[in-house]
């Protein structure tokens, strides 16, 4: 078994900005207007990468994967229930929360807290 880790690369910094992008258009919500992006842990590169390609700043990005590696399904709920606690996201605040993962597979909600 091997991985080709570009294609990887490809695949999850197309799929992180092109879920908010679509999300965003589907929920007449500007990307700005995005308090936080939640997405999943795999690879701080990637997301990086994803925010800084569809403008949102760090600051409005959840990132744990320095403190607990990639907890695969787990990630994206840790993530922001740790946000949540620490009062990064409010009450009427859009959340985006992106996946991406086994078999290349993704999938994304825009929420409104």
């Amino acid at each position: 078994m091997t991985m080709n880790g570009k294609a990887i690369w490809d695949f999850a910094t197309d799929v992180l900005p092109s879920s908010v992008r679509y999300l965003c258009g589907k929920g007449q919500v500007p990307i700005d207007e995005i308090e936080l992006l939640v997405p999943h842990q795999a690879n701080e590169n990637i997301i990086r990468c994803g925010a800084a390609e569809v403008g949102i700043p760090m600051d409005r990005v959840a990132v744990n994967i320095n403190r607990y590696g990639n907890t695969i399904g787990a990630s994206i709920p840790i993530a922001l229930d740790e946000a949540l606690r620490a009062g990064r996201a409010t009450s009427g605040d859009h959340v985006m929360l992106v996946g991406f993962g086994a078999g290349l597979s993704w999938g994304g909600n825009l929420l409104r807290l």
